[in-house]
């Protein structure tokens, strides 16, 4: 079971200061983790597919910009960390898990991830990489 206050290292046992990084911390962007769409290689590499695995890896890599809990500041590498976390607590793909403990039970049933190559009509198609629907 997942609390607010658990520790990232609870999760992710060698994360750069984890006992000090709680989900809370995570959820509410106040963790001081880098964030990994701001590292200077990523208009090159970012273009990459990589796995949550290896974006884990790079976000362990990264500077923290400060102390968890001392301020807000937006990072994507928050939002990676909380579904590779999900992940293994569910020991369900992300998109599994938000489809069937959310999508489907609230009927959000047009609510979807990206996925390339899947045309919809009349929809406009953004930066995102797969699609993933709860019907």
């Amino acid at each position: 079971m997942m609390a607010l206050d658990n520790p990232l290292s609870m999760y992710i046992h060698d994360f750069p200061n984890g006992e000090e990084i709680s989900i809370e911390h995570l959820l509410t962007l106040s963790s001081g983790i880098f964030d990994y769409t701001e590292v200077e290689s990523f208009d090159i590499e970012g273009k990459l597919t990589k796995s949550k695995l290896d974006l884990v890896e790079l976000i362990k890599t990264l500077p923290q910009t400060f102390q968890p809990g001392v301020k807000w500041e937006y990072s994507n590498s928050n939002y990676i960390l909380l579904s590779y976390i999900i992940e293994k607590v569910s020991r369900r793909s992300f998109e599994d898990y938000l489809v069937e403990e959310l999508l489907k039970p609230y009927g959000l049933l047009d609510t979807c991830f990206a996925e390339r190559g899947k045309i919809i009509i009349n929809r406009s198609f953004g930066y995102i990489i797969r699609r993933l629907c709860a019907n």
